[in-house]
């Protein structure tokens, strides 16, 4: 309120509802409402966020602006890494499906999740491999019960610690698709790294994930709220679109609409803060 007063102006980016692993949610939402209130401008990735940011507190509808999330091409080395020396790099054979989470690992990106998926379906596919790859907030083998057996936890590999640059292609050229079982997200970098290397990707559909990826067959979503069993069809569905020889095309898509979001001119943004 002082800065305002003071003649400044506020413009505030919305990348959560709340903080992740929030400690007091209640009181941030009220503190958020009383932020929002006092924005002049607020700035988010997709209008379909929108109504998942109201369902929890108010926006001024009025001063709302949409600047979309823009890719990641060409801000990674990419050096023409192929399938095959990826895999080899980090212990996957050729046969092998892989799926690949990479990024930190945090409770609401929802490892535990995507662990209980894997042991589910191995069954089926007993050379599916999990690939966890980022910093370790949680330990995502925590509460898994019972616990993994020598051959489950043979099929599941972590990469624990910061991923250097240079190596986010190995991750990625690695895997079959991207999984990225978030319980809550309003904004996702992961997906649009994923698509700007040509991987298809399984995420539940929140707002911003349908503004990138309704009509584009690069990958599989399905329902924010059905939890472990929508997850589970999921990745089975993308791991039968690669018995039906699919995932090259999902692939070329998903690199096509990577490359069609580039970042817009925040300059409107700015302009209407300051008018």
């Amino acid at each position: 309120d002082a800065f305002r007063a003071a003649g400044g102006r506020f413009i505030w980016t919305l990348h959560n509802v709340i903080s992740h692993e929030a400690t007091f949610p209640a009181m941030e939402a009220e503190i958020s409402g009383h932020i929002a209130a006092r924005a002049d401008v607020i700035h988010l990735h997709a209008a379909a966020s929108i109504p998942e940011v109201t369902a929890v507190y108010p926006l001024p509808t009025d001063r709302i602006g949409i600047s979309r999330h823009g890719n990641f091409t060409d801000l990674y080395p990419d050096d023409g890494l192929t399938r095959s020396e990826a895999r080899h790099a980090l212990g996957f054979d050729p046969d092998d499906d892989v799926i690949l989470s990479l990024g930190m690992i945090r409770a609401y990106k929802g490892m535990d999740l995507l662990i209980r998926t894997t042991r589910d379906l191995l069954m089926d596919r007993p050379r599916l491999r999990l690939s966890l790859a980022g910093l370790g907030v949680v330990d995502p083998l925590a509460g898994i019960e019972p616990p993994l057996t020598l051959q489950e936890a043979a099929r599941i590999r972590i990469t624990k610690g910061f991923v250097d640059p240079a190596d986010v292609q190995t991750h990625l050229r690695a895997a079959d698709a991207v999984v990225l079982p978030y319980r809550s997200m309003l904004t996702s970098g992961s997906l649009l790294l994923a698509l700007g290397f040509g991987v298809p990707v399984v995420i539940p559909a929140f707002g911003m994930v349908r503004a990138v990826m309704d009509g584009l067959d690069a990958g599989v979503t399905y329902p924010p709220d059905s939890g472990q069993a929508g997850l589970t069809a999921a990745v089975a569905q993308i791991l039968r679109c690669k018995d039906e020889g699919r995932l090259p095309a999902m692939a070329r898509n998903a690199r096509a609409r990577a490359e069609a979001l580039d970042w817009p001119d925040f300059g409107p943004i700015l302009r209407r803060a300051l008018a």
